[in-house]
């Protein structure tokens, strides 16, 4: 499709966008969860994303593994009450481990450990608000051999599978199998060793969708522990397309006991030191559907998973160091201070423009924002305001991408050294007491340096003196104090002054079909301007039709270069 038949279909049709899954975050240990005098394993997310199940071993109450819970109030916060379960399940001899608890958390499957025999047991209870019982050997499985463990089931409790370690007709080492019955009060009448997935190495601690098509699992079969997952197309089929789980593997440690939570926006696992594999703790992953991670100097914490404005972390330097290459780190309204660097991360930082104004960095002793680890063109840092530094933007020996950033009242504003060649445009440069730029150039920008597009002009800031740098315009400025939009006196050179080639997309119509300099510039809190073309009605018939409209991309087209 031509430019022309692109910007018509855009103006007579509504688009709608799907979104697209893609990546999961870096995982963290459940800092408050795990006991850092125990062993924390085998986790196990409740259907309702509320109660987190798993086993502790060496505590300081017990050297016996016991069931604990930790709970939340919401499925997207932070778990805030641990305990070890008081019930006659606990107070059996030797280890409770692995639990799996029912939709209706009435029956705890699970398995225990006494003597070196390891059995698959079942706990049921009347009401939720009773203790959990000594559990019950699930006799038709456990008879197979002596070291059964890790069940996981289906749902509707159907179908089981489990690790086993000396069951006939295996293959040498842990073996999966998987368990059928004809309903949930019958006993497993049929079995089958996973031999599609088993290798001669150690396969554990599976655990199986609720529809029973996803197997996730641990092995070892390339030297250390890792996470698998298999999927079939039917509930009579063999797993298949097995693919190793490579985005939670960390050099050293090994992994172990997956479990995606059921509405798939989290992924828990046991992870241990290779070293020493009674150092462990639960970790967690969390899903991220648009690439993107928050921060919120004002709301935020550290601790939060930053994966939405409500969980957001709160400094700048922790969604940089959680963002893997390609992400994009969005950092609302408010004043940083001190220094971030990119760390060679392929990654954007862009502000959040809203009521609050746009961030602001700063940092009086030092730099502001550091590029000096090979950064390239994916390296992005747009619509934030840096001032007050010593040098706002730091480069040595890198080439990223700075657009729309306002730097002012600095002693430099973007200082760079060892072959560094940045992409600098869209930027307002002001009251920088040294330089505005030193080893490097800008073009369509504010600055006092020649370039491509530049101007040196007063930039006509709203309220500089108290932090507002949106632009003065006679069509329409954004006033934060009293969250409304008003009309000034004069219009900031620097409006429709940006990259002819760059598309004003997110900036409010009306305006002139080119972005804004500044770190409003392409955003929902851009100042206006008038649109080149006043009158709909082209060809003057007195009816605002298809042939306007196709005259007007006509004009377009011929006016933003960014069309082209």
């Amino acid at each position: 499709m031509n430019a022309r038949s692109f910007l018509f279909s855009a103006l007579v049709m509504t688009i709608l966008s799907v979104p697209v899954f893609s990546a999961w975050t870096e995982p963290v240990p459940l800092t408050s969860v795990n006991d850092p005098y125990g062993e924390d394993w085998s986790p196990f997310l409740s259907f309702d994303g509320l109660t987190l199940y798993f086993a502790r071993v060496r505590n300081s109450t017990s050297y016996y593994g016991r069931i604990c819970t930790a709970t939340r109030n919401d499925v997207s916060g932070a778990f805030t009450f641990v305990q070890v379960l008081d019930c006659p399940l606990n107070n059996s001899p030797g280890h409770q481990l692995c639990p799996w608890v029912s939709c209706d958390n009435l029956r705890m499957y699970y398995h225990n450990e006494t003597s070196g025999r390891y059995r698959l047991m079942l706990s049921e209870r009347e009401s939720i608000n009773d203790p959990w019982p000594a559990g019950k050997s699930i006799e038709e499985l456990n008879s197979l051999g002596n070291k059964l463990q890790a069940p996981a089931l289906t749902l509707d409790e159907l179908i089981m599978v489990f690790d086993a370690y000396d069951i006939p007709d295996g293959k040498g080492n842990y073996d999966l199998w998987i368990a059928a019955r004809p309903d949930r009060n019958s006993s497993f009448t049929t079995y089958r060793n996973l031999s599609e997935v088993n290798t001669q190495f150690a396969e554990l601690g599976p655990f199986l969708s609720p529809d029973g098509l996803e197997l996730y699992f641990s092995s070892n079969r390339n030297g250390s522990s890792q996470l698998f997952k298999a999927t079939r197309s039917s509930l009579n089929g063999y797993f298949g397309n097995l693919e190793a789980l490579s985005q939670f593997d960390t050099p050293g440690m090994e992994n172990a006991h997956p479990h995606p939570s059921y509405n798939g926006n989290e992924f828990y696992f046991r992870r241990a030191q290779t070293s020493d594999t009674s150092i462990c703790d639960i970790y967690v992953s969390y899903f991220l559907a648009d690439n993107t991670y928050y921060v919120d100097g004002s709301n935020g914490d550290d601790s939060n998973n930053g994966t939405s404005s409500g969980t957001a972390f709160a400094t700048i330097q922790r969604g940089i160091d959680a963002a893997p290459d390609g992400f994009t780190v969005m950092v609302g309204p408010g004043t940083y201070t001190g220094s971030i660097s990119f760390h060679g991360k392929a990654v954007t930082l862009q502000g959040v423009t809203g009521p609050g104004g746009a961030p602001v960095l700063e940092n009086p002793d030092d730099f502001a924002v550091v590029f000096a680890n090979n950064e390239g063109p994916e390296s992005v840092l747009k619509n934030v305001v840096i001032r007050n530094s010593f040098i706002g933007v730091f480069l040595a020996g890198s080439s990223p991408t700075l657009n729309n950033v306002t730097l002012v009242d600095n002693n430099y504003g973007i200082r760079a050294y060892t072959a560094s060649n940045p992409d600098i445009s869209n930027c307002v440069f002001l009251n920088n007491s040294y330089a505005d730029l030193s080893g490097c150039a800008a073009k369509y920008s504010l600055t006092t340096e020649a370039g491509e597009g530049n101007i040196y002009a007063n930039p006509d800031f709203a309220d500089p003196n108290n932090g507002d740098y949106h632009l003065k315009s006679e069509r329409g400025r954004y006033w934060p104090e009293h969250d409304v939009w008003v009309l000034d006196k004069v219009t900031s050179p620097c409006i429709d002054a940006g990259d002819p080639l760059e598309e004003p997309a997110g900036e409010p119509m009306p305006n002139g079909g080119y972005v804004n300099m500044g770190a409003y510039g392409g955003t929902s809190y851009a100042s206006m301007s008038e649109t080149p073309f006043p009158d709909p009605d082209f060809n003057k018939d007195g009816i605002i039709d298809e042939s306007d409209l196709a005259d007007l991309v006509d004009q377009w087209l011929a006016a933003a270069g960014w069309l082209q």
